[in-house]
């Protein structure tokens, strides 16, 4: 699903997909394959982006779930969230989900909660895999990416060769990301790199 407005859109869904996927790992880990014996599951946290960012957070209602990341994320559905570690990360100019969005998903959250918006020259596709290959392309041609609008204008959003490297804006995202779940899932009794 692409998120808000889009008929293919479905929380409950998407949440039942991600109880599916704990189930299967939790069967995984109970077996006799590669992951027999390596699932930790008094530590599970959900993550995801943009719509797949509403998604962590409904997940938080499931009992397993106990920290979230949200990576330029939408709001989770109107049921309330219980008070478990969330982290709102997202970029200042995103086109897709506002700054301003994501700090409103912030305010509606109860505490312990982050929130980290990194400044211009990031955006929605940012956070994204082929945000690497498509700022490339931009470069490499030597031309100004033509005027967009729609989904291509936001899987280029933050990719323009006058943005920041991703591979860079990466680092910053892997640390908040990381540093936030080691704390939230007490690998870390105290926070490490999340100060102001």
């Amino acid at each position: 699903a692409l998120g808000r407005g889009d008929a293919r859109s479905d929380p409950a869904r998407d949440v039942q997909t991600m109880e599916e996927a704990l189930a299967g790992l939790v069967a995984a880990d109970r077996g006799d394959g590669v992951l027999a014996g390596a699932i930790d599951r008094s530590r599970v946290g959900s993550a995801g982006h943009s719509a797949g960012g509403g998604t962590a957070l409904n997940a938080l209602r499931l009992p397993e779930v106990t920290a979230a990341v949200t990576w330029a994320g939408v709001a989770p559905t109107d049921e309330p969230l219980p008070g478990e570690p969330v982290l709102v990360l997202g970029a200042e100019a995103d086109i897709a989900v506002t700054g301003d969005e994501q700090r409103e998903v912030y305010e509606a959250l109860r505490t312990p909660k982050r929130l980290v918006q990194l400044d211009g020259g990031t955006g929605h596709a940012t956070f994204l895999d082929g945000c690497p290959g498509a700022r490339q392309e931009v470069i490499d041609s030597g031309q100004p990416r033509d005027q967009a609008s729609g989904i291509v204008a936001l899987a280029y959003d933050g990719c323009d060769a006058d943005d920041a490297d991703p591979l860079e804006a990466w680092k910053v995202i892997q640390h908040f990301t990381v540093a936030h779940l080691r704390v939230s899932l007490a690998v870390d009794q105290d926070p490490v790199g999340l100060g102001d």
